[in-house]
């Protein structure tokens, strides 16, 4: 995270209104109002550069959101989204049992918030439920006044932190930062969050070094909890931090209890005009891609009203503390004839088909730019109806007609229907014309290897699409509803999972299939058993426009060339 990061200088007098409502030794923060928006400031006695540097980078749906600062006139204030239900502390001290699935989504959220951070090398060191504030959309994480990078320190100058949820190694001399760390105090808030109690409840820190109670865990979990849940207990709670899992492993095994107890909650925080974003007629979606802050960005058409030329713009749908938001569309002339695109967790990768029955891949992140070739470097010439792209860089593409070119192709057609038997230069047809195909190509465009024949994806129309989760390849079509093929990423064929009028699906991190029926949303697992858990999006009038579903984190996109909704799942 950058040291110095730049951030909005508010005025102090531009804040209205403020009202303390809650103190500690060392802040007071205020209720105020700010450009006629209820905000949180906190006042810090003392002035902390490391949260500020941290808290004006962070962006995430998980993550209070940072409106300004105030570090003028000797105050130091930051300004942020507020939210009338208070912390978690708040809630638990309350007395009343939070109820399922809402107990899940809560450890869900606070997990994702972790995750974030930690993907950014930045160690929280006070996870409690009092760092944990609840909006209407869930608990997203704050106070990161003693939250270090992984690149500054190995080792803090000092203890910080709150004791009963400290592990052991941060009360060594001196004390340890670890990711586990964040780990282990994780576990606790997720074990106060499923029982409704508070960890060694009633004592003060001062009882707690006095009796030598920490540091230690929970002593007891529920009997009714889940193995898997008390297994998960058991690994983060580890005495040495070596062999606790990671944050990732965390969020996968909880995923792995959400859907065993079916505990699904979805909540809809988003209803937008898509068109009405993008300036231009004959406008169409073309895909939706996602980035590591949460958010969403749509690939769309559109022809230009004075230069009457066809563009693809990006319009990036941005969460905004209550909800997503569009933002102005943003052109990326590297893309702008494009037709497919795909991504991995590092990079973009968009690909224009030619006349020639040539395919140009553009990496977004680079502007590197290359054709798809065969083993001899010539340029490969097929119809390419899907392109993908693996954790290696490897790419993929779904093809049909393995000839020279498509003109080649039609000429073909032709003469056959002729009884014209004079050879053309090229490749003959296949017997299989129509028949598609994947094909691996290296990360610069080298054809490796033809991986698979698809049986069930014969019709010339299929345009069958392709997607990779971990080492698997899906398939499916939009002309062939619910069926969609699985092949390892070695290319054998596992299965066929038949999926009710699935239209378009997407895969989460977790491995759960998220298909898009025309009014449904439908939740699987990786082997396509249904999750008893759908819910209705209905954003087109007519069931016959096509329709595209994606997921970032825990947050599904459905969307068209007209309308967008953003659901928050678990």
């Amino acid at each position: 995270m950058a040291s110095n990061p730049t951030f909005k200088e508010i005025p102090y007098q531009h804040l209205e209104n403020l009202i303390s409502i809650a103190e500690t030794n060392n802040t007071i923060v205020f209720r105020a109002t700010y450009k006629r928006r209820t905000v949180a400031v906190k006042d810090s006695r003392f002035f902390c550069q490391t949260e500020l540097s941290h808290h004006a980078t962070l962006s995430h749906p998980n993550i209070v959101k940072f409106i300004g600062a105030i570090t003028k006139e000797h105050r130091n204030m930051i300004v942020m989204e507020y939210t009338p239900s208070g912390s978690l502390s708040d809630r638990l001290q309350s007395g009343v049992q939070i109820p399922a699935p809402l107990n899940y989504s809560w450890s869900n959220d606070a997990v994702a918030a972790i995750e974030y951070l930690h993907g950014n090398n930045i160690i929280h060191q006070d996870i409690k439920p009092a760092n944990f504030l609840v909006f209407p959309n869930g608990l997203k994480a704050c106070d990161f006044g003693i939250a270090r990078t992984l690149e500054a320190t190995t080792r803090p100058s000092q203890a910080g932190g709150t004791m009963r949820y400290m592990a052991a190694e941060r009360l060594n001399n001196p004390p340890l930062v670890s990711k586990k760390s964040d780990v282990y105090s994780l576990m606790i808030v997720i074990w106060e969050i499923m029982t409704g109690t508070r960890h060694f409840d009633g004592k003060t820190d001062f009882d707690l070094a006095r009796e030598r109670l920490v540091p230690s865990p929970p002593l007891s979990v529920p009997q009714n909890w889940p193995d898997t849940l008390k297994n998960l207990g058991f690994l983060c709670w580890q005495e040495d931090y070596h062999d606790r899992p990671t944050i990732t492993q965390v969020r996968d095994m909880l995923f792995e209890v959400t859907e065993q107890e079916e505990r699904f909650r979805v909540v809809e925080i988003a209803n937008i005009r898509t068109m009405q974003q993008v300036p231009g007629y004959g406008n169409k979606l073309l895909s939706i891609l996602t980035n590591q802050n949460g958010n969403f960005l749509l690939v769309v058409t559109a022809i230009s009203y004075t230069k009457f030329h066809k563009r693809v713009k990006i319009l990036p749908i941005n969460f905004s503390g209550a909800g997503f938001t569009p933002k102005k569309h943003l052109s990326n002339r590297s893309i702008c004839n494009a037709n497919l695109f795909s991504q991995n967790r590092t990079e973009d990768i968009a690909a224009k088909r030619k006349k020639d029955g040539t395919t140009k891949i553009i990496k977004s992140n680079t502007n590197v730019r290359f054709y798809l070739t065969d083993n001899s470097g010539s340029k490969s010439q097929q119809y390419v109806s899907s392109i993908a792209i693996d954790s290696q860089g490897n790419i993929y593409a779904m093809c049909r007609q393995k000839l020279l070119s498509l003109f080649s192709a039609k000429f073909h057609r032709k003469r056959s229907v002729l009884n014209i038997s004079d050879e053309l230069p090229g490749q003959p047809l296949r017997e299989d014309k129509y028949e598609w195909f994947c094909v691996k190509y290296d990360p610069d465009g080298t054809l490796l290897q033809e991986l698979f024949t698809s049986p069930g994806f014969i019709a010339k129309q299929a345009n069958p699409t392709l997607k990779i989760h971990k080492d698997h390849i899906y398939v499916n079509s939009w002309s062939y509803r619910g069926v969609i093929e699985k092949y390892t990423i070695q290319g054998q064929r596992e299965r066929t999972l038949h999926l009710t009028n699935i239209r378009d699906f997407t895969i989460a991190p977790s491995g759960m299939i998220v298909g898009l029926t025309d009014r449904k949303v439908v939740l699987y697992n990786e082997n396509g058993k249904f999750l008893e858990k759908e819910f209705d999006h209905n954003i087109a009038s007519e069931p016959i426009v096509q329709q595209f579903v994606a997921v970032n984190g825990r947050h599904v996109i459905v969307a068209n060339r007209q309308y967008i909704k953003v659901f928050k799942v678990l």
